[in-house]
């Protein structure tokens, strides 16, 4: 199919629907030849939330956006809950993240909550945080991405990986053996409290580091 062409049916597909899931979906019901090759171009707009520890107004903004932008799917990287008691804010954390319908990894500070958890703090947890934290998961691998809360090289069930040091994978001998590890062109992590893009290429990872505040 000419490039033209493609773009033109790209297009009437982009008006017709609200999201690229619901693109593709189109896409594949058409069942021609030509037209389920450029499926694959319309990629999956992933909403990312991190590190939330609790900041509840941060995260209702968050969500707001990323509901406007329409993601088809929400992916929170660790780290959401300080506090699970009744009554605690991760009460309000865990209500927004269920109604987004967020999925995600657990961090070294849910962990408790996820894996393993001690009957000590099933008697105490707030039942509404437990049902959205025992559905985290160590890693996941979502449209082609690697989701995890520490480098993948590391073992997220395991105290003193999640508990390592915070030494960012900002250079090429850092980031390497993630790549290496997952087998993903893509890795999204938490943890690290900062933006930072990486690509392999040529066997090299490149990237971009932009340090962000917390909260």
């Amino acid at each position: 199919m000419p490039r033209g062409s493609v773009c033109r049916v790209l297009d009437k597909i982009a008006r017709l629907c609200h999201s690229p899931l619901q693109s593709r979906r189109l896409l594949r019901s058409l069942n021609h030849p030509y037209i389920a090759q450029i499926s694959t171009v319309i990629a999956m707009r992933i909403g990312i939330v991190s590190d939330i520890h609790d900041a509840v107004e941060p995260l209702r903004r968050a969500l707001t956006e990323l509901q406007r932008r329409r993601v088809d799917r929400i992916v929170s990287l660790g780290d959401a809950f300080d506090s699970w008691l009744p009554g605690a804010i991760g009460v309000d954390i865990a209500a927004l993240l269920g109604a987004a319908g967020a999925v995600g990894v657990w961090g070294n500070h849910d962990a408790g909550l996820s894996h393993e958890i001690s009957a000590h703090v099933r008697q105490r947890a707030d039942p509404s945080v437990l049902a959205f934290t025992e559905r985290l998961q160590p890693r996941f691998t979502l449209a082609g991405c690697c989701f995890s809360h520490i480098e993948p090289w590391r073992d997220p069930r395991l105290a003193e990986d999640l508990w390592a040091s915070c030494d960012v994978p900002d250079t090429n001998d850092k980031a390497r053996p993630s790549f290496e590890a997952s087998g993903a062109p893509f890795i999204v992590l938490g943890h690290f409290h900062c933006w930072l893009v990486m690509r392999r290429s040529g066997g090299r990872v490149e990237g971009v580091l932009t340090p962000i505040p917390v909260g």
